[in-house]
């Protein structure tokens, strides 16, 4: 497991049987989780109202470095489906924690 470059920055997964866990770089199941949350210094965002295909799953990634992001943090990746797919439906909603541990500081 590679070493985050941002030790400030973390996501956790909120299971709809109430219990919070850390992502990790092992895939969970989507129909498992009720909302994720990303906490950081500067802030946190809460995804929920997930709504995936069957068999769906996330996990932690680590993006390389680019010119808009030379200090990326660890990324949410979310797996719809494997092989050909004809057609595969995500939705979530995003948006600003404002109470609770992923609240801004």
């Amino acid at each position: 497991m590679r070493k985050c470059r941002r030790p400030d920055l973390f996501w956790l997964a909120g299971f709809r049987i109430g219990r919070r866990v850390p992502v990790g770089h092992r895939a969970l199941r989507l129909r498992d989780v009720r909302a994720f949350g990303i906490r950081s210094a500067h802030g946190g965002y809460r995804v929920s109202a997930l709504q995936a295909p069957q068999g769906a799953s996330a996990r932690i990634v680590r993006p390389g470095r680019q010119s808009s992001n030379p200090d990326p943090g660890p990324s949410l990746a979310i797996r719809i489906g494997s092989g050909a797919l004809r057609a595969a439906r995500l939705a979530a909603r995003i948006a600003p924690a404002r109470s609770g541990p992923l609240a801004g500081p």
